[in-house]
């Protein structure tokens, strides 16, 4: 079926739209009724993919409703298969109703973290415009507290009663838009880091992580998806020490010494509260002042890095990568 670059966005959209839950428009649901990926394997580029995820769905993959993390290495082995039974789906029609077929069987997270990959880098994707990742999953960008007193306005009249809009922080403009003022009660800190909350909880910056890490995801070669990512390597160091350059400036501009280096062995003086609550209920774990970094569970990790850091080194003095050195692999921990 041929559809104009709207009619993509607006069938994105609606896969998109209360993720959560279990999808409320009935033209995905026949869809993914209707839809068999094992019958229709000779409608995608690369056979092997589609046994490999069908296999790892028989299975068992991560249920629908738990969080997605993607530093966890099972949930993004997970992830990537889902990736590559989008993205290689031979047109736009197959990749839709692969897309369908998932919506309403994988875990949610999951879903978008590998339908927004396939849109960032199919070709027929072009020019579709997603919605920003806060508007899909506000919990891990808005504070708890803020999400809880929408909840509360939602099952009281808080956007209508003065004494509760003014209890709970909550503005209503002109245009019925409501207002929470995140600044309505006392925030807790652990540090003086927090006085640069602002900056560091930026929804826009994180916004902005993300679409870098999907602009280039750390799994993608070139080889196997055949994306020109020319010298992706330089333009993620560019833009993390650009980070943190911002990062020493507002530092400096609240009289907070520069950022000192990490040290292993030494206890990590910084803690960090993100203050948020994920759709589950449970809360973002707290990284808790002078916490003690190596410990026996992953001294092996500390070795890995040791050996990558030294390579690194050697090749920057040396102006050449030996033999043995190319075919290294550090211990997996």
């Amino acid at each position: 079926v041929n559809m104009d670059i709207k009619m993509k966005e607006l069938c994105i959209l609606k896969l998109l739209n209360h993720i959560l839950q279990p999808t409320m428009y009935d033209d995905i649901r026949e869809v993914a009724r209707e839809w068999t990926i094992e019958d229709n394997m000779d409608k995608y580029l690369k056979t092997d993919v589609v046994k490999k995820f069908i296999d790892t769905f028989k299975m068992g993959m991560l249920p629908r409703g738990e969080v997605f993390v993607t530093n966890n290495e099972l949930h993004i082995e997970q992830a990537v298969k889902v990736f590559k039974i989008l993205f290689f789906a031979k047109d736009f029609d197959v990749f839709i109703r692969t897309a369908c077929w998932l919506r309403e069987r994988i875990n949610g997270g999951m879903f978008v973290y590998a339908l927004t990959a396939c849109v960032f880098h199919r070709t027929d994707c072009r020019g579709i415009t997603l919605p920003a990742p806060y508007e899909i999953y506000p919990y891990l960008f808005v504070d708890s507290h803020i999400i809880n007193k929408a909840m509360m306005m939602k099952m009281t009249k808080a956007a209508t009663d003065p004494v509760l809009m003014d209890y709970y922080g909550i503005r209503v403009t002109d245009k019925n838009l409501v207002v929470i003022d995140w600044r309505k009660g006392v925030r807790h800190t652990l540090n003086e880091a927090d006085r640069i909350s602002y900056f560091t909880e930026d929804i826009d910056l994180n916004t902005y992580m993300y679409y870098l890490h999907m602009s280039y995801p750390f799994w993608m070669t070139d080889d196997m998806y055949t994306v020109n990512k020319e010298r992706r390597g330089e333009i993620l160091s560019y833009a993390n020490m650009q980070l943190l350059a911002r990062l020493r400036l507002e530092r400096l501009c609240h009289e907070m010494c520069d950022i000192k280096a990490m040290m292993w062995n030494e206890p990590l003086k910084t803690g960090y509260w993100p203050k948020i609550r994920l759709h589950t209920g449970d809360e973002m774990p707290v990284r808790s002042n002078n916490m003690v970094v190596l410990t026996k569970d992953n001294v092996k990790i500390k070795r890995m890095l040791d050996d990558v850091e030294r390579i690194i080194r050697d090749g920057m003095l040396t102006g050449k990568m030996n033999a043995a050195t190319e075919r290294y692999h550090p211990e997996e921990p």
